[in-house]
């Protein structure tokens, strides 16, 4: 083995003893530990910050569903449809150019934004239009920096743009997004920012460029956050042709000459709204102005050859608008009030803030041509939409499951609008019919759903705007106004109103407001009204010891059905219960049922009667025991004006609604329609003829016809008799008028034939006009009762006409044909948008459906032409759920729901109408059911009551 020399001389530096230099080394070492400590502990210190800013960002990232930053598609899309928190606008400037020669238009729009969070994606909406990452420009707003967009991503199924910075946007500091042009197309859906067009008389076709945003469609005209509780303050600026009217929600404020041709016009900044109230017209239309007490001014536009229909809607918004400010007690906060009719639009209207679109028949009355109904409804359209100007448009729901709270509060304004502008139409009276039990025929199916409800996609969105939301929520806000008492609910509202203006709101904040001036709990209350479908029926039955017991439980039409969706209150509602007695008793004050049941102590005379639910103000049916029942049929025949006309509607609807469920027998509910010869308001024969056409329906295919025919005009011929055919008399009586020798005329009455058809040849071969209240009864039996000749004058009638109402009546009668080959022509020309328009296409369908020659014709249309009606009316909740159960809920036989449900098995995407299609096969199910239990009896009875009607 080796060994070295000097064992100690040739040791390490380290292992050497000499001391002074041992004394030196000791000083550097002790040095370089610190040095080393420090640096090791600065590193420390630093990883800790990174690890809490990834944390940050892991948390901030969440939001979108991925933890680090890469480009991966799963990172970079949120999967979500509701936007993230983390970025608030503030301001739009949006410019667009309309091009109505070429039908496209191109645009920019600066959005200024608050950074909620430290983030580095921006995320808004945009649908079918065309921009790239090098468009947009993001700016600091104090600093001007500008910051790279480092990425940008569409998401099509969320309708989302997703966009990634180079840097983090700072928390609380505002920015803007320039996206400098983007292009799109004037489309053909009568959404977004889209063409429409009409026909002047001379032939010509004018076009102009409107829009519609509700519910989530302004993302298809410019990039937005399209989330109503993301409100901002909006500056738009329009670039048309000479010669067009420029229109948006604010006033024009400057106006410059762009050379070839070309005017730019932008509009004073808006209040702070929600993007889908935006709205913008280029038009050649002309207009008549108004002002309010307080100087806001009003126009309405039209087409210039319609310009003398828009009298009366201009008269009824300045007395609503005036009336408005008083009722709400908060100012309309806009300078202006324009409502445009437009000729292509798939609603009856939309709200937006100083812009009300309108269909034409719903803002213009021909004062020579428009029948009364014709009337009522566009002064109640106005009402309705000028009622939004404060709910919905002032203060928001902060998310669509809360629709009702615009929808239901306008629904029952416009009734108080009304009746101040035009009292002879009577609208509270109206309104047991045209709401309360307008919406109960739809919410006593096992398929309803609550008015307050729980949605995502815009479908579901879409399938909220239905009877629930408007006329369900309108009743319920009627109830608990009675409750209340007007002073101190109207005193809520405008608590309501100025605590939440220019913001958004849910359903719980009114129900605060409104407990604040009230001496119930109203939360409590009407959650079990709104968060659970349905309503309650009251049975009362009376105790040996002669007590009566008042008991509750959830009416379903068919009690075999289950329904489809958990009660967070078990069916059980707290009931405002009133009653009187026929002695003139009559509670004050409602006696509160809040469990199963109560006792109640009634002081009744024998063989009296009682009466629950004065005037139809609550929102439940009664059922009463046999001698009740009898006794309340013996009054109606003897003295039926000593039950108020709400609540012999009520009864009427009451009971025959008792009898299809089963909770009463049939002899039961016809027997309360015996008086019906004495009965000479028109409230209580509409609710009458509702309950008794349904018998009509299913006894129509069968051989005791003629049976229910006879019954029917041996109660309306006295009445009609004593009417006789002069168009005159007060609204309702006119109603009256009008419903009675429409089913007299229908049921091919001789008198009711002989007068109709005289005043149609007067119209086909004279051309003298038809008295307005008339004319749809008139068409029709022309149609009906004539031949090919007839309907093809009818329709050149339609073809040349430029008045909107006229023409839909001409439309309508088209379909009242017996001739199956017309019928189909209907159908056909339904899906030919130059010859009937998108927006009435629906209805010739519904139409035909609704006519006994039809039926399966119809039903075959839309099997053989699914794929186009699913992609025209797909996304529109009131077109293509109304139209499939027009089509579908008629059939009363295991055939056909078997055929119903083998082809909606195969053609299962029914967009917007899945819940329609859900209650048509209920529907089916309960007619078939009343085929099997009801038919029978109801034959015998009419059988029994056999009367020969010429």
């Amino acid at each position: 083995m080796e060994t070295s020399d000097d064992e100690q001389g040739n040791k390490p530096l380290l292992f050497q003893t000499d001391e002074p230099r041992r004394r030196k080394f000791d000083c550097l070492s002790f040095l370089k530990r610190k040095i080393w400590i420090l640096v090791f502990a600065f590193a420390g210190v630093l990883a800790l910050a990174v690890i809490v800013g990834l944390v940050a960002t892991k948390s901030n990232s969440s939001k979108y569903g991925c933890y680090d930053y890469t480009d991966s598609d799963k990172c970079f899309f949120t999967g979500q449809i509701r936007l993230p928190k983390d970025i608030k606008p503030m301001t739009y400037k949006v410019r667009l150019h309309p091009d109505l020669k070429t039908f496209k238009f191109n645009g920019s729009v600066v959005i200024k934004i608050l950074a909620l969070a430290h983030t580095n994606r921006i995320v808004f909406h945009q649908k079918g239009l065309n921009f790239s990452k090098d468009e947009i420009i993001i700016k600091g707003v104090e600093d001007d920096e500008k910051i790279a967009v480092r990425d940008m991503r569409l998401d099509l199924k969320n309708e989302q743009v997703l966009i990634k910075t180079a840097r983090f946007l700072r928390k609380n500091h505002a920015y803007t997004i320039r996206i400098s042009i983007f292009n799109g197309n004037l489309n053909e859906n009568l959404e977004g920012f889209y063409k429409s067009s009409y026909k002047t008389s001379s032939g010509e076709i004018r076009y102009l460029a409107t829009t519609h945003f509700e519910a989530t469609a302004a993302r298809q005209a410019f990039p937005c956050f399209d989330e109503p509780a993301m409100k901002a303050n909006f500056t738009i600026i329009l670039v048309y042709v000479k010669g067009f009217v420029p229109l948006s929600n604010m006033p024009a404020e400057k106006t410059r000459n762009l050379g070839n041709n070309l005017l730019e016009t932008q509009f004073m900044e808006s209040v702070k709204m929600s993007t889908y109230l935006v709205a913008f017209v280029v038009c050649d239309f002309k207009f008549v102005e108004g002002v309010t007490k307080r100087g806001v001014k009003i126009r309405i536009w039209a087409p210039s050859e319609l310009i003398n229909s828009t009298g009366l809607a201009l008269r009824s918004a300045k007395v609503v608008l005036n009336y408005y400010e008083e009722f709400f007690n908060v100012k309309y906060p806009l300078p202006k009030q324009d409502l445009i009719a437009i000729p292509d639009f798939s609603a009856g209207a939309m709200e937006n803030w100083g812009l009300i679109t309108y269909r034409l028949t719903s803002l213009l009355s021909n004062p020579s041509q428009s029948s009364t109904s014709n009337k009522q409804w566009v002064e109640t359209v106005v009402a309705h939409e000028l009622a939004h100007q404060w709910f919905g448009n002032l203060v928001t729901m902060k998310w669509w499951d809360d629709l009702w709270l615009n929808e239901g509060f306008a629904s029952y304004v416009e009734n108080i609008g009304v009746n101040v502008a035009d009292p002879d139409l009577k609208m509270m009276d109206q309104f047991v019919v045209s709401n309360i039990q307008r919406s109960m025929h739809l919410d006593q199916l096992a398929n309803s759903h609550p008015i307050s409800v729980v949605v995502q996609n815009p479908s579901e969105i879409s399938s909220l705007f239905d009877d629930i939301s408007y006329h369900k929520g309108s009743s319920l806000i009627n109830m608990l106004s009675n409750v209340m008492k007007e002073k101190n609910f109207l005193a809520g509202i405008t608590s309501y109103l100025k605590k939440f203006q220019y913001s958004n709101a849910a359903t719980d904040d009114l129900w605060h407001s409104l407990s604040e001036n009230a001496t119930i709990d109203v939360k409590s209350m009407m959650d079990t009204w709104t968060l659970q479908m349905g309503f309650p029926l009251v049975t009362i039955t009376k105790q040996d010891d002669g007590k009566y017991i008042a008991t509750q439980e959830h009416f379903l039409i068919d009690p075999g059905a289950k329904p489809s969706l958990k009660s967070p209150y078990n069916y059980k509602w707290q009931i405002p219960l009133t009653y009187y007695i026929d002695n003139g008793f009559s509670t004050s004050n409602p006696v509160w049922m809040k469990e199963n049941q109560i006792s109640l102590n009634i002081d009744m005379r024998k063989n009296g009667w009682l009466k629950f639910n004065i005037n139809q103000t609550g929102y439940y049916r009664v059922n009463y025991p046999l001698d009740n029942w009898k006794n309340l049929a013996k009054t109606l025949i003897h003295n039926h004006q000593k039950i108020s006309s709400s609540d012999r509607a009520g009864l009427l609807d009451d009971v025959f609604a008792l009898a299809r469920a089963g909770k009463v027998n049939y002899t039961t509910a016809l027997d309360m329609s015996l008086y019906l010869h004495r009965e000479k308001d028109y409230v209580p024969w509409r609710a009458a003829m509702l309950s008794l056409s349904y018998i009509g329906a299913r006894l129509s295919m069968t051989s005791y016809y003629g049976l229910y025919q006879n019954y029917i005009l041996s109660k309306v011929n006295p009445v009609l008799d004593e009417l006789n055919y002069n168009d005159t008399g007060s609204a309702l009586q006119r109603y009256l008028r009008d419903t009675l020798f429409s089913t007299a005329a229908y049921y091919d009455h001789k008198p009711a034939v002989k007068k109709a058809m005289e005043m149609f040849e007067s119209f086909m071969s004279k051309n003298e006009s038809v008295p307005p209240n008339f004319r749809i009864i008139v068409y029709e039996a022309g149609v009906r009762l004539g031949t090919r000749k007839e309907w093809e004058f009818m329709w050149r009638k339609y073809k040349n006409e430029i008045e909107a109402e006229e023409k839909r009546k001409l439309l309508s009668s088209l379909s009242s044909t017996r001739e199956a080959w017309l019928l189909q022509r209907c159908l056909e020309y339904a899906l030919n948008t130059s010859l009937i328009k998108s927006q009435d296409g629906d209805s010739v369908i519904i139409s035909v459906a609704s006519n006994p020659n039809g039926r399966l014709l119809a039903w075959d249309f839309l099997r053989s032409h699914w794929s186009t009606l699913r992609k025209r009316y797909g996304s529109e909740a009131f077109s293509f759920g109304r139209l499939l159960k027009a089509v579908t809920s008629h059939f009363q036989t295991e055939f056909y729901y078997n055929e119903v449900q083998s082809f909606f098995k195969v053609n299962s995407d029914v967009g917007s109408a899945a819940r329609s299609l859900k209650q048509s096969y209920e529907t089916i199910r309960s007619n078939i059911r009343w085929i099997n239990e009801h038919e029978n009896e109801v034959v015998d009875w009419l059988k029994r009551h056999k009367s020969r009607v010429l």
